[in-house]
């Protein structure tokens, strides 16, 4: 037996060795970026050359392919679409993924047939559920109703099927956000919204379908809704639940986010009650948002304030400016002055001057230019406080300042009073307003002319008839003496008004040309243990680097921080229960260098708090500009670019108000 044995050994061996060569069949992603070939196709990515990526999705390493189709992803080319098709094929299930991603970015309706033939139904062995979520997906940013009628109607995913579950929910999501929905899908959702046997990360999808999707029916299941929110352990799914029941208009619905509101113990949950009170009568819920103005934390305070600035009624005007008085902290208390202000009947001139007294009064005894930004916003909600504008905003040295006050004379132009509070001198005053407008776009200050420019770019304000004596050529002057890509978003505000003055039905989308390489010698001194240290006055943010996804984001990030740059920045912009934002020079989200970086997209997901990423005036704009987000936003998903997270001090990011300091900015290897 045993010669036997080692005779058969020896005739296999000897068989072997007789057949061909056969190279090793690579099926793995590997993202090294010292492989030089890899950095090459990061580089035609950053470069947006679609033809030179084009080639690497022929290539025979797979992580080549993968690169290439998330770089056609970033760039969003149409013209690639041919290319991608086939790899929808690929043997390796996270190339597929990545393809049916690039193909979703693109959002062309015709792909829907090659997404839907792309999906392998028969893999029993689960070796393409990442990519078969992934062109479900997909299918939610190109597909009509009718695909998502079929997507809706599956039920056959079970609670472990969750990379198939996840794209089910986020494709109907998508199809939401486009406007397209369907009752299968609502009822699909809030059934996952609602069980606990779904993976947490379905459950907040779903939610965040209610909380986002327009048009949609829940009257009938509102009962049950509203109990499995009180219920509810994760404020996530809370969160987004209540926006979903409030859509009711329904008293039960109301009677819940009023209960809820008292006792939930999560601020994000507790701000977007407040907001979700929108649906319903003002005098039903106004008790509610009153004590809200009490609350332990400030951004539902200012959650509050903002109800009554944007929902209040005439007749509590001066109930809004007797709080204002006695309020301490200063941005609550001009909040409640510009709700007073702005729902005042326009025949209570005095309490609306009286309110102008208090507000000079602020502003001439602060230095914190934040403040008197807010302070020339809420003056601005009496009409007849357009001299202010120019004379603490336009005539200005403070950049903020500008744009604060051209922020104001816009807003006074587009008043529903500004008829009734001028009369017969409407015409008069609209064309002082417009020359004070000319004069911050003249004034060459980047944020004046922004804003300015997009006020020219709104029919009713009837910029046509104002230039039809004087021309407008000066402005397209302006827009070519701008510094590009430095004031890329300015530049991109201005071109719109000249199209819309011009009749153009279309308007160009101006992006700035390559100018920033990714530095390759930073992204390869980066590990899993690098970090960012940012510290602020109210206390330590840890942040943790994606350089595998966004090396030119995270490079840039780290750069910028190593050169000092976010030291003594403000925190410029906050919305409770959505994103911090910051990395502006001027302080008012117009700021920016001599430079810009593309947009870096890939299957990350914004799908929990803490996420970083780059602020943006549409795609390949970026450059200094960042957010944190408070909780999840999937509809910021591909739109922008995510370059890290939050790993220690998301309890310091919650507390950040407007005004806040960076004090110092630091990077650990």
């Amino acid at each position: 037996m045993k010669k036997i044995g080692l005779y058969l050994v020896t005739i296999i061996l000897v068989w072997s060795s007789c057949m061909p060569y056969e190279e090793d069949t690579l099926t793995s992603i590997k993202l090294d970026y010292s492989d030089k070939e890899l950095q090459q196709i990061m580089d035609f990515k950053d470069k947006r050359l679609t033809d030179s990526l084009a080639t690497y999705l022929l290539s025979k390493n797979p992580t080549h392919r993968y690169a290439a189709a998330l770089g056609i992803a970033s760039s969003k080319d149409k013209d690639a679409l041919e290319q991608l098709y086939p790899l929808l094929q690929d043997p390796v299930d996270n190339v597929r993924g990545a393809v049916a991603f690039a193909i979703g970015q693109i959002g062309d309706t015709l792909s829907t047939s090659y997404l839907l033939n792309g999906f392998d139904s028969n893999d029993s062995m689960r070796l393409f559920n990442s990519s078969n979520g992934q062109i479900l997906e997909a299918v939610g940013k190109c597909g009509q109703l009718p695909e998502l009628t079929s997507l809706a109607s599956v039920k056959t995913y079970n609670e472990l099927d969750t990379a198939l579950i996840l794209g089910q929910v986020r494709g109907i999501y998508r199809f939401a956000l486009r406007g397209i929905t369907h009752s299968k899908g609502t009822e699909l959702m809030l059934k996952y919204a609602q069980s606990e046997k779904y993976p947490q990360e379905v459950r907040i999808m779903a939610a965040n379908y209610l909380h986002r999707a327009r048009r949609i029916e829940i009257d009938s299941t509102i009962a049950t809704v509203c109990s499995t929110i009180k219920e509810e352990k994760d404020p996530k799914i809370r969160m987004a639940l209540v926006t979903g029941i409030a859509k009711s208009k329904l008293d039960f619905s109301r009677d819940t986010l009023i209960s809820m509101l008292g006792t939930d113990e999560d601020y994000r949950v507790k701000c977007n009650i407040i907001r979700a009170f929108s649906f319903f009568e003002y005098d039903d819920v106004a008790n509610a948002v009153f004590t809200a103005l009490s609350d332990k934390n400030q951004h539902v305070q200012h959650a509050a304030a903002d109800f009554f600035y944007h929902n209040g009624k005439a007749e509590d005007g001066n109930v809004y400016r007797n709080l204002a008085r006695q309020e301490t902290n200063s941005r609550l208390k001009i909040r409640l002055y510009a709700a007073a202000n702005k729902n005042l009947s326009v025949y209570f001139t005095n309490s609306k001057s009286s309110i102008t007294m208090d507000l000079l009064k602020m502003f001439n005894t602060t230095d914190d230019m934040q403040i008197k930004v807010a302070i020339i916003d809420a003056l601005a909600e009496f009409e007849w406080n357009y001299p202010q504008m120019k004379k603490l905003g336009l005539d200005s040295n403070e950049p903020v300042l500008k744009t604060a006050g051209t922020n104001g004379l816009v807003k006074i132009l587009k008043s529903d009073k500004f008829d009734k509070t001028f009369g017969l001198g409407k015409r008069r005053v609209g064309n002082e307003i417009k020359d004070m407008l000319m004069q911050s776009i003249r004034s060459k200050d980047a944020g004046s002319i922004a804003v300015a420019a997009d006020a020219i770019s709104d029919a009713a304000l009837d910029f046509k008839t104002y230039f039809e004596t004087t021309g407008f050529k000066f402005l397209d002057t302006v827009r070519m003496e701008l510094p590009v890509p430095k004031e890329i978003e300015t530049y991109k505000s201005l071109e719109k008004a000249i199209a819309f003055l011009n009749g153009d039905e279309e308007v160009k989308d101006s992006k700035p040309d390559y100018n920033h390489p990714i530095e390759w010698e930073m992204v390869e001194n980066l590990s899993g243990r690098t970090r960012g240290i940012i510290q602020t006055n109210k206390g330590k943010i840890v942040i943790e680097f994606f350089p595998y996804s966004s090396p030119g984001s995270a490079s840039n990030f780290i750069r910028l921080t190593k050169d000092g740059y976010y030291d003594g920045k403000v925190i410029h912009r906050v919305v409770p229960n959505f994103v911090v934002q910051g990395g502006c020079n001027r302080g008012d989200g117009y700021g920016s260098e001599d430079f810009s970086i593309r947009s870096e997209f890939s299957p990350l997901y914004y799908n929990d708090e803490g996420y970083i990423g780059m602020a943006s005036a549409g795609n390949d704009t970026e450059s200094t500009q960042w957010f944190i987000t408070h909780s999840p936003t999937p509809h910021l998903d591909g739109n922008y670019t995510i370059f890290g997270k939050v790993r220690d001090g998301m309890d310091v990011v919650h507390q950040l108000q407007i005004g806040d300091v960076i004090e110092k900015a630091v990077i650990k290897f």
